[in-house]
């Protein structure tokens, strides 16, 4: 299948169940003793998406940090969607962080995003 085509299914179904996100980019910053902060920029343009569960239970996911996360969701957004590892956002109430990213496959830009606090 080519990859317009392959675009428009994602569209497509990204359309059954939309949700409009704003990312907002953080950098990990070393702090003076040592340690690192994250330090948020400018929220990216808000961004239709869609929501899928990996399933009953969450996925334990260790990242590339090394830390231990629970992955609640996978975000799916169009091939140009603007997300990247540590992003964060506001969904029904609760903060998300995108905890990683699957490979750019060139018709979908998808994420693996656990709850925060």
């Amino acid at each position: 299948m080519d990859i317009e085509t392959q675009r428009k299914l994602t569209e497509y179904f990204i359309s059954l169940y939309p949700e409009t996100v704003t990312f907002i980019p953080r950098t990990k910053t070393r702090t003076s003793t040592g340690g690192f902060v994250f330090v948020e920029g400018s929220p990216r343009a808000p961004q239709v998406v869609t929501f899928i569960e990996p399933g009953p239970n969450p996925v334990p996911t260790v990242t590339l940090d090394g830390i231990n996360r629970e992955v609640e969701f996978e975000v799916l957004g169009k091939h140009d969607a603007a997300m990247a590892r540590h992003d964060v956002f506001n969904h029904q109430g609760k903060e998300w962080e995108v905890i990683d990213l699957f490979y750019d496959n060139g018709y979908e830009t998808r994420a693996l995003v656990s709850g925060r606090g």
